[in-house]
């Protein structure tokens, strides 16, 4: 439903959630855990227009080629330093942790969130360079529902989805330290 990158030291997030704005994409950007003023360490959201699959191998296999490019493209748009988002979290199922500190004397952390458009890949992969012949083809087949009815969520309201992280950020943040306290509150 959504790809989270990963910037370690790689710089800051000014250019890279100015590029997203720009292109009018949706985002929840936060400092992650290791975050210290003279360490700029962060996480980019991107909610996707379509959930992306990831039951069988073929299928993560897809998600991770798909995750590399975004990862590449989002870190040059932010003009991130070395190799950008990290490579290694490239995992559909990695868990992460809104507003984490890891001691309790660390700073609260800071929230961003953007609403706009959500994040096509089926578009993107239209419009980027094709994958060298040699690069062996996955198919992506849309998950439908499980009791096969179209999904008619009504759009979440701006004012919605404002209430929604600021309450979720409120509460991490009060949440001293540790991912295992924050996974378990």
């Amino acid at each position: 439903h959504a790809i989270f990158l990963d910037a370690d030291r790689c710089g800051t997030w000014e250019n890279t959630l100015t590029s997203l704005t720009d292109v009018g994409l949706a985002y929840i950007a936060y400092q992650s855990g290791g975050y210290q003023p003279d360490i700029p360490k962060w996480r980019v959201v991107l909610p996707l227009a379509a959930p992306w699959s990831v039951n069988d191998d073929p299928q993560r296999d897809a998600w991770r080629k798909m995750y590399h490019r975004v990862r590449v493209l989002v870190g040059a748009l932010g003009d991130l330093s070395d190799v950008g988002f990290d490579p290694s979290t490239d995992g559909p199922a990695a868990p992460w942790f809104l507003c984490e500190r890891r001691l309790s004397t660390d700073l609260p952390r800071e929230v961003l969130h953007r609403p706009g458009d959500t994040l096509d890949l089926v578009t993107l992969a239209m419009v980027l360079p094709a994958v060298p012949e040699n690069t062996p083809a996955v198919k992506h087949e849309p998950r439908l529902p499980v009791d096969g009815d179209a999904l008619e969520a009504e759009p979440m309201s701006d004012a919605r989805l404002d209430e929604i992280v600021v309450a979720l950020a409120a509460a991490t943040n009060s949440v001293p330290r540790g991912r295992r306290d924050l996974y378990l509150a």
